[in-house]
C-alpha cells in the first residue's frame, strides 16, 4: 500500500491515498508493513520462477530423442543383404539380456528394458531403442564372428549422425547365449548326425594337469603417456587385453602372475612390471601425483630411478573380476588402502584437463579432473618396467 509522508510535531505521520480517512502511523508500524508487502512481492516472483522451471523442464522432456520417422529413415538406407541371422537370445554387459527376431533383414525384439527396431545390413546390425513415438538410442555393431558384435551406442541422436546437444557415445558389446531353434533346423540337425557316430568315435586320451595349466603368456603394455587419449581409445584398449571393467568390458579377466619380493614391490611377470605394494598413504592432486613420482626417483625408491605413473593400460592389467576378501576389485598381494590411482593418460573434458583414474573399489575407471587450479585428489602406485 503506496503512503505519503505527513509532518507532525514529535514523529512522523502518514495517510494514505487509497482511503479517504486519514490513518496516522508510526515509523515503526510502516517499516512493519513495508517488509510484509516486500516479502509477499518475493513469494509471487519466485512462485512464478518455479512454475517457469516446471514448464521448461516439461518440455525438455517431451522433446528428447529422435522422432521414430527419422529412426527409421535411418535403418532403410542400410540396404546391404544380411549375412546372417541374429534371431535369438543374447546378452550384452552394458544393457542386459535382449532377444531378437528376424524377418529377412529386419530385426525386433527388446534389448534390456527398451523394445528395438532395426536391420541386418552385410555383417552389421543397427538398431533403435525406443519409447512411444521417440528413439532414445540408437547403435550400430559389427560382427566378430557369428556369435559376438562389438560397437557403439548413442543416446539422444542416431549413431551416424550425433548431435552436439545431449548426445554422448558409448561402447556396446553383444554376445549370443542361444538361437531361435525351427522344428526344421532340428530335423536337419539330426539327418546330419550319423546314427553310429557314438560307437565310432575315438577315445581322447586325458590332457595332463600340467599341461593344462601352462604358463601366461608375456604381454606388452603401451607405457607412455598420452595427451588426448579418448574414450574409444580406453575401450579398445580395455577389449584388446581383456580386461575387467564393470562398465567397458564385464567378462574381462586378464591373467596375471605376481611375486611378492619382500620389499615393498611386487613384480607380474606376465606384464614384465613392477608395481609399489602400497603407494601414497594420502590422496593427492595430479601435480601432487608427478612430484611423487620424482621423489622416488631422487631417493632411488628400492635402488631404481625409473619409477614412473602408470598408463590407464597399465592400471587397467591389476583389476581382477571378482571381488577379493577385502572386497575390493585387486589381488590381496597389494595394500588395500590405495583405492583409486592416479595413470598418466590425460584428455579435454569440458575445456578442462582430466586424467584417468582407475578405482579398485568399483572396478572401473574413469576420467578425474587434473588441472592445476582445480585437481581432484586420489592415491598414487608407481611403476617401473622390470624386464
Amino acid at each position: 500500500m503506496p503512503f505519503h509522508r505527513i509532518d507532525t510535531p514529535g514523529e512522523l505521520l502518514y495517510a494514505s491515498r487509497r482511503k479517504k480517512d486519514v490513518h496516522l502511523l508510526s515509523e515503526k508500524r510502516r517499516g512493519i508493513i513495508g517488509t510484509l508487502t516486500s516479502r509477499c512481492r518475493m513469494n509471487r516472483i519466485t512462485h512464478y520462477c518455479r512454475t517457469l522451471l516446471a514448464l521448461a523442464l516439461a518440455l525438455s522432456l517431451t522433446s528428447c530423442g529422435v522422432a521414430m520417422t527419422d529412426g527409421q529413415k535411418w535403418l532403410d538406407s542400410k540396404t546391404d543383404a544380411p549375412e546372417m541371422n541374429i534371431a535369438g537370445q543374447w546378452v550384452s554387459p552394458e544393457w542386459g539380456d535382449a532377444n531378437f527376431k528376424q524377418e529377412k533383414k529386419d530385426v525386433s525384439g527388446m534389448l534390456g528394458d527398451y523394445p528395438v527396431r532395426g536391420v541386418v545390413s552385410g555383417n552389421q546390425i543397427y538398431l533403435l531403442m525406443y519409447a512411444g513415438d521417440k528413439v532414445h538410442y540408437s547403435a550400430k555393431l559389427k560382427a566378430s564372428d557369428e556369435n559376438n558384435f562389438e560397437g557403439f551406442y548413442s543416446k539422444y541422436s542416431i549413431i551416424d549422425e550425433p548431435r552436439t546437444d545431449r548426445a554422448y557415445i558409448r561402447p556396446i558389446t553383444l554376445r549370443r547365449v542361444g538361437r531361435e531353434v525351427t522344428p526344421s533346423d532340428t530335423g536337419a540337425a539330426r539327418s546330419q548326425t550319423p546314427p553310429e557316430s557314438k560307437r565310432t568315435q575315438e577315445p581322447v586320451a586325458a590332457v595332463p594337469k600340467q599341461a593344462a595349466e601352462a604358463k601366461p603368456k608375456s604381454v606388452t603394455l603401451r607405457n607412455t603417456p598420452s595427451l588426448n587419449f579418448s574414450e574409444n581409445d580406453l575401450y579398445r584398449s580395455i577389449k584388446e587385453h581383456n580386461f575387467f571393467s564393470k562398465s567397458y568390458n564385464s567378462t574381462g579377466d586378464f591373467v596375471n602372475d605376481f611375486v611378492d619380493n619382500g620389499d615393498g614391490t611386487v613384480t607380474d611377470r606376465v606384464t614384465g612390471l613392477m608395481w609399489q605394494k602400497e603407494g601414497t598413504t594420502s590422496e593427492v592432486s595430479f601435480g601432487g601425483a608427478q612430484q611423487y613420482v620424482q621423489g622416488l626417483n631422487t631417493n632411488r625408491f628400492r635402488g631404481y630411478a625409473d619409477w614412473r605413473l602408470p598408463t590407464a593400460e597399465e592400471l587397467c592389467s591389476l583389476l581382477e573380476p571378482g571381488l577379493s576378501q577385502r572386497g575390493q576389485h585387486i589381488d590381496i598381494v597389494f595394500s588395500p588402502s590405495t583405492l583409486a590411482c592416479w595413470s598418466s593418460d590425460q584428455r579435454v573434458l569440458y575445456g578442462s584437463k582430466h586424467a584417468y583414474v582407475v578405482y579398485f573399489g568399483k572396478g572401473d575407471v574413469e576420467p578425474s579432473r587434473a588441472d592445476v587450479v582445480a585437481s581432484a585428489i586420489h592415491f598414487v602406485r608407481a611403476v617401473r618396467t622390470a624386464s
